[in-house]
């Protein structure tokens, strides 16, 4: 690479992985170096083979979080539109987890006490002499 592809490479990649999110050990692994050498490419201090510098451009583009930009004003406002949406909707799922989560521990207990008495009925031979432990006498 030469100085100019260098220098557009290194501030292109840093560009990608901040809006990437993603760390610096995440892009090693994905393209196979090590992370001191991600590290190098990503602040100019070394130039990446062409391959290299293919396979980490990709991988953050891949990666990469589309931002709306500012002046298109009605995307923001469609976009806040959902935000509300999609927020009440999520709470009103989180209120049906709490729910069925209450509603699956109150049925559990139920068939617990439900085992509980018929087991205690099968053993106890007091009530019409047919429990399996009959009484003495």
């Amino acid at each position: 690479m030469q100085e100019e592809e260098k220098t557009s490479f290194h501030e292109r990649a840093k560009e990608l992985k901040t809006r990437s999110n993603k760390t610096l050990k995440q892009i090693a692994d994905a393209c196979g170096i090590s992370e001191s050498m991600v590290s190098r490419y990503l602040s100019g201090s070394a130039v990446p083979p062409e391959d290299i510098a293919r396979k980490i451009l990709e991988y953050l583009k891949e990666n990469t979080v589309q931002i709306v930009p500012e002046e298109d004003e009605d995307m923001q406002a469609a976009i806040e539109m959902l935000k509300t949406v999609y927020e009440s909707r999520i709470a009103d799922l989180w209120k049906t987890i709490s729910s069925l989560k209450r509603d699956k521990i109150t049925l559990f207990v139920s068939l617990c006490v439900i085992i509980i008495v018929v087991i205690y009925l099968l053993l106890d031979g007091t009530h019409g002499n047919w429990g399996l432990f009959q009484p003495r006498g």
